[in-house]
């Protein structure tokens, strides 16, 4: 998909609905390497993975402003805002591939970094 926006929030869906063939299809190349397709075999794993990060989502449907994410999501990363906390946000960060962008991770960096992180959209 070529809208982070859209990207985003669909991981979010994936997350919140268990749906692990959908998760699946919006993995980075590190990601599909590590995990692979869902098989009966490594579904526990994602399974484990997911519910990790449904913790982080918390009760987020749709997910916030966009920002320029750190240097290790490469040219071109955006992180998507879920919500903040205290001393945290919780982010859905993305990669792109060529024209698209893909799920990397949720990730909590200290507010104070998320807002040194330039405004997108």
């Amino acid at each position: 998909m070529k809208d982070p926006r859209k990207v985003a929030d669909e991981v979010v869906r994936c997350i919140r609905a268990r749906d692990l063939e959908g998760l699946a299809a919006l993995f980075d190349e590190v990601n599909r390497r590590k995990f692979g397709p869902v098989t009966e075999a490594n579904r526990p794993q994602l399974m484990k993975l997911v519910e990790k990060k449904a913790w982080k989502i918390g009760n987020v449907t749709k997910v916030g402003e966009l920002r320029e994410a750190p240097s290790f999501a490469g040219i071109g990363g955006v992180v998507a805002l879920l919500r903040r906390e205290v001393y945290n946000v919780f982010v859905v960060t993305l990669k792109k591939e060529g024209d698209d962008y893909v799920f990397d991770d949720i990730n909590s960096p200290p507010v104070a970094s998320y807002l040194a992180m330039k405004v997108i959209k």
